[in-house]
């Protein structure tokens, strides 16, 4: 979304399509977290608490939309950054808590989201790492023969 410099992450998860904008420092979070995460792997520094590894690289509140046939529904909820064993074998995490419903139009019969886990092998964390980088993004962009202009606020 080049006009708010976001990324889009749109996946099923249950019964609702879900939205969920990752903008630059989120981005650069995930991937300081997907870092961290392949060293604590390859140095075997991971640990099988789920309470304290499924936000042990950090945590920030991101934007999702969601519902069942259209986008019926907007909150801001924290995304935690970590690790989960899932029979016995380990997986990077992006945890997206529960959010309270901000659209006005939809606050009355949708009141949250539910917490969702987004579970990503290794080579899927270094794919994720790959395709939320602005050198990834940027080369999208020149493919499409967009102009390339900057994201930087102006000054005034």
């Amino acid at each position: 979304h080049g006009r708010t410099d976001e990324v889009c992450l749109r996946f099923k998860y249950e019964t609702s399509m879900n939205e969920l904008y990752l903008n630059r420092t989120l981005r650069t979070l995930i991937s300081n977290a997907v870092d961290l995460y392949l060293a604590d792997f390859e140095n075997r520094k991971l640990q099988e608490n789920e309470y304290k590894t499924r936000y042990a690289y950090g945590k920030k509140n991101g934007r999702l939309r969601w519902g069942a046939f259209q986008m019926r529904a907007d909150a801001e909820p924290e995304i935690q950054f970590g690790y989960k064993f899932q029979y016995d074998s380990p997986y990077f995490v992006l945890v997206i808590k529960e959010g309270s419903n901000t659209n006005e139009n939809s606050y009355d019969k949708i009141l949250s989201n539910i917490e969702m886990i987004l579970y990503f092998t290794k080579a899927q964390a270094i794919a994720l790492k790959e395709v939320l980088g602005q050198d990834y993004i940027l080369s999208l962009i020149k493919e499409q023969d967009i102009p390339q202009a900057s994201t930087e606020p102006d000054e005034y």
